[in-house]
């Protein structure tokens, strides 16, 4: 089922509180890491690495984080909060806490696919393109969790067409048989 997201959606008024993640104590730091399903199979060296390479940034309800056909710079994981995903105004998905976006564009160079905005305030960790292409070295269990997320997402996709071409199979069929 698809379901409609406002148009023109601008950044929240405010400004990006950012706050580094080394300035937790490495104890915080490695479990607030291990509670994230992405990195929950990283040993104690790889979650040190990952969190040197990441920074975490709050930013305000409405606030526009990616914006499809744009290039994409970074990724992001929501640490707490939640945000909707959306593709030519149409609702794609929603994230909470321990969900990450933005790696797409990232891994293919290529034009971000969907709209994310904050649905909540949110804490987020972000990773821009050089620090995200050094992960696949730094914890490459993280590269196969993003993959399999990714191919969960497509066939999430490829249902939400299907739903909509059947949808629009029965519009056209209601309108030819009024006539």
């Amino acid at each position: 089922m698809t379901r409609p997201v406002g148009r023109g959606l601008e950044p929240a008024k405010g400004r990006l509180n950012v706050m580094g993640l080394l300035h937790l104590r490495t104890n915080q730091r490695l479990a607030l890491l291990r509670s994230i399903s992405l990195f929950s199979s990283c040993n104690k060296n790889e979650l040190n690495r990952i969190a040197s390479l990441m920074t975490m940034v709050n930013v305000e309800r409405g606030t526009v984080l990616t914006q499809e056909d744009r290039t994409g710079r970074e990724c992001f994981i929501i640490v707490e909060g939640a945000a909707t995903a959306s593709r030519r105004g149409l609702w794609l998905a929603d994230f909470g806490a321990g969900s990450f976006f933005g790696e797409l564009a990232l891994l293919d160079n290529g034009q971000r696919t969907a709209t994310v905005v904050a649905s909540t305030d949110l804490c987020l960790l972000v990773i821009s393109r050089i620090e995200f292409n050094s992960l696949e070295f730094a914890a490459p269990s993280i590269m196969h969790s993003m993959l399999v997320e990714l191919g969960g997402r497509l066939r999430s996709t490829d249902e939400l067409l299907d739903e909509e071409s059947s949808s629009a199979s029965s519009r056209r069929m209601v309108a030819v048989g009024a006539t």
